[in-house]
């Protein structure tokens, strides 16, 4: 599989009668798509399918066990942010997990995230070490390597995954295996913020001694104490879905949040964590439709989402708000004199709604005239008096 992208449910490695496959769920990969079904099948909560389904269905009965595809897997739904580790699951976790795998006489083994990508590489580290005996990897950078080579070349894509398999598998972190591009992520999908495709990017230890490279470089530059630079180019953002207005997304934090698409607004830290900047995301709207409303039962992008169980659309409708369905994928909500598009509508902190650019003008706008001097104003509101949260 090295040098190509996966798609469907590959069979990545088979130890002792254990057959471990993965995919991605947006990739026709993910349990739900093999036939038969495997026999465990793990992956984060909110991508990876849940076992149960809207039947309701007598227990003990052979035909419950029978709906969809035959008989269902065990799932295991773990808590796990993409970009980043599971919350709650240590060393004991996985070991005892191998235990049940052979006790249990598990045969197929699903492993699957949304791209299949970073966390799917990392459960396919885990397991090919503590299942296998003999060890071709001396430290997490030859075993990631090797997940590279069998499955797929953007396996486990973030430095804290590969510190994660490190622990987990008791080896070295070795050097790095993330590769940065040496390009300006502003304007990219967010998938490929951290990427393999281009293997002319360096890995951290090589960016850090281009940094230190650039310094004596710069320095060199002085005349007379002075250090001539060039002016910073503007950069364009693009708007698809709203004119004027992009999404962005704070790897950091998981934070989603509508601004301006202007160099102004788009290059400001994050306003949940301030730990670095976000990046445009507008295309996942369409894409990545993966939380499930359960008062209508349709899957909705993370930024259309009133909380965890139901959509703007939904709670609109409590509130006695008019909604329509423009097409396939987008409704939109009456707000005042005008349509707002649902993924455009947020919470406004007191159980109703707004529209995102009525929440930016009181957020973001205040901020930046604080930050030119200008006196705050008193009806100006912090991002968590709107409820704004987290969303990985």
């Amino acid at each position: 599989m090295s040098g190509s992208c996966h798609n469907g449910n590959v069979l990545v490695f088979d130890h002792d009668g254990v057959q471990v496959y993965a995919g991605g769920t947006n990739r026709n990969g993910g349990w739900t798509q093999m036939r038969p079904y495997p026999d465990l099948a793990l992956g984060p909560i909110g991508v990876i399918a849940s076992a149960t389904t809207r039947d309701v269905l007598p227990k003990g009965w052979s035909c419950t066990e029978k709906v969809g595809g035959g008989e269902l897997p065990v799932v295991i739904e773990i808590d796990w942010p993409d970009y980043n580790v599971p919350k709650n699951l240590g060393k004991d976790f996985w070991y005892a997990l191998v235990v049940d795998i052979k006790s249990k006489k598990i045969k197929t083994v699903s492993t699957q995230c949304m791209g299949g990508h970073g966390r799917t590489g990392v459960q396919l580290a885990i397991l090919v070490h503590l299942l296998s005996e003999e060890h071709k990897w001396t430290d997490a950078y030859e075993l990631i390597e090797y997940v590279r080579k069998v499955y797929c070349d953007h396996a486990v894509e973030a430095k804290c995954q590969q510190e994660y398999i490190a622990d987990i598998c008791n080896l070295p972190v070795g050097k790095s295996a993330i590769v940065i591009k040496q390009t300006n992520t502003w304007g990219i999908d967010p998938h490929e913020v951290i990427d393999f495709d281009n293997f002319k990017g360096m890995t951290e230890d090589e960016l850090e001694e281009q940094e230190r490279k650039d310094v004596r470089a710069n320095k060199k530059k002085k005349t007379q104490g002075v250090q001539w630079k060039k002016a910073k180019p503007k950069q364009h953002y693009s708007s698809p879905l709203v004119p004027n207005w992009s999404l962005t997304f704070c790897p950091n934090c998981q934070n989603h949040e509508w601004r301006r698409a202007s160099s102004t607004h788009m290059e400001r830290d994050c306003l949940v964590c301030f730990d670095g900047g976000v990046i445009p995301m507008d295309e996942d709207v369409h894409e990545y439709k993966t939380e499930h409303c359960t008062a209508s039962g349709i899957l909705f992008h993370k930024c259309e989402m009133y909380d965890d169980s139901i959509s703007n659309l939904i709670k609109a409708e409590m509130l006695g708000m008019s909604t329509r369905q423009d097409d396939e994928y987008t409704w939109s909500i009456k707000m005042g004199n005008k349509w707002v598009q649902s993924f455009f509508v947020v919470s406004d902190g007191n159980g109703g709604l707004m529209s995102a650019d009525k929440l930016f003008k009181e957020v973001h706008a205040g901020q930046i005239k604080m930050e030119k001097g200008h006196k705050k104003s008193p009806k100006q509101k912090g991002l968590g008096e709107y409820g704004v949260q987290e969303l990985d």
